[in-house]
Order: structure tokens, then C-alpha cells, then sequence
């Protein structure tokens, strides 16, 4: 028999467990209506900037914003009036860099290749939230299970368990595959590969699934109760 006191904060936890994934789940929901905006807007986002050299053009107003470098300073301007200048090191090597980077970035891939890129990785982001809503109610229901009945060793326990364990295996996987489909298609490396560290933790979701899927069976099998009356 397990002692009351254990009993006790086990039921805490567990309600405290669902309770956090019931939140968790609600906040989840937010972030879907986020990702699908951000769909529709990196198109129209794309279709309105250039970055080229030391300008970003933005085409809707004909703006051009350029960057100067003047006597150890970068002056920034807008339709050649300047508007500020950055005189720090670090500050002026970032901005150096980030124009770039992305001027490469941009000469290197075309329009639709980074949209197609884009709209990749906010689709993989969805599928991933969607099966983390899931999980979230699988875990919920879980811990709501083991605080409310007898013991935790159960088939319906153990089938939730079954069903989180598939569904972290599936956010496990699914950054090695947006990672691959968008170095793919822009022919860059994100250097997010699937390794052993992630194969590992595959496995022990899949040990986990068996042990309590053996407790069940175990206590069929003995007809005993882990707490008491």
C-alpha cells in the first residue's frame, strides 16, 4: 500500500500537472491565428522590399533607405536625407553584417524561392502547434485520470500514455524535416540535423509506454490496489 502521505501529493501533483496543461492548451490556440497572418503576410512583405548591397528599397512608397559609412560611422538615410547615425563598433559591424548577409541572401535566392521557404516553415510551425494542442489534452486527461481514480496503472493511462509518447515523437522529428524541405529549396545549411540525442529520446518515450503498459498488466494480474482504501 502506498502511504497516505505519498498518495496525497501524487493527487496534488497530478491535478496541478492538468491544470497546467489545460492552460497550456488555451495559450496554444493563440499562437495559430499568428502563424496563419504570418502566412499571408510574407508574401505581401516579399513583393514590397529589396535589400541590395547597402539599400533596403521599399517599393509601395518608393522609400530607399541607405547606409553610409562615413568617417568610422554609419549614416543612415532615408530618400538621401539622413535621419541617424550609429557610431559604436559592435553597432556599426552588426548593421555591416546584417546588410551583408542579406544582400547575399537575397542575390542568391529568388522572391518565390524564400516566400516558398517561408510559408514551409509556418506550415511545419502549424502542424506543430496543432499536435501540441492534442498532446496538451492527452496530457491533460492523463493527470486528471491518475488524480481522480485509484492508481495510475490503467489501460486508458497507459493508452494516453501510448498516444503522448507517438505524438513527442513526432515534434521530435519534424525540425530535422522543415530543416531539410527549406535547406532544399534556398541550398543553405540550418545545421538542425536528427541525431543521436534525438533517437535516444525516442526510445526512452517508447521504454516509458512499455513500463506502465507492464504495471497495468501486473496489476490485473495480482488484483491489488497501489492505494488503499
Amino acid at each position: 500500500m502506498i502511504e497516505k502521505d505519498k498518495q496525497r501529493k501524487l493527487k496534488v501533483l497530478s491535478k496541478i500537472i492538468y491544470i497546467l496543461a489545460k492552460i497550456g492548451k488555451i495559450l496554444t490556440y493563440i499562437a495559430i491565428p499568428f502563424i496563419v497572418l504570418g502566412m499571408v503576410i510574407i508574401p505581401i512583405l516579399m513583393n514590397k522590399i529589396d535589400i541590395k548591397n547597402d539599400r533596403i528599397i521599399l517599393k509601395d512608397k518608393g522609400n530607399i533607405i541607405s547606409i553610409v559609412e562615413k568617417n568610422d560611422k554609419l549614416v543612415i538615410n532615408v530618400k538621401d536625407a539622413k535621419v541617424a547615425e550609429v557610431t559604436g563598433t559592435k553597432d556599426i559591424s552588426k548593421i555591416k553584417d546584417f546588410f551583408n548577409n542579406n544582400s547575399n541572401f537575397f542575390n542568391n535566392n529568388s522572391k518565390g524561392t524564400i516566400i516558398a521557404a517561408g510559408e514551409t516553415a509556418l506550415a511545419f510551425a502549424l502542424i506543430s502547434i496543432i499536435i501540441a494542442i492534442i498532446l496538451l489534452r492527452r496530457v491533460e486527461k492523463l493527470f486528471k485520470n491518475i488524480n481522480k481514480n485509484d492508481t495510475p496503472f490503467t489501460c486508458d493511462n497507459v493508452e494516453h500514455i501510448r498516444r503522448i509518447a507517438f505524438l513527442m515523437i513526432i515534434n521530435i522529428i519534424i525540425p530535422a524535416v522543415v530543416s531539410a524541405v527549406i535547406e532544399l529549396i534556398l541550398k543553405v545549411d540550418l545545421n538542425i540535423h536528427f541525431g543521436a540525442y534525438n533517437l535516444i529520446e525516442i526510445l526512452a518515450l517508447y521504454v516509458l509506454v512499455y513500463i506502465f503498459e507492464y504495471g497495468c498488466k501486473l496489476q490485473q494480474d495480482s488484483k491489488c490496489k497501489i492505494y488503499g482504501e
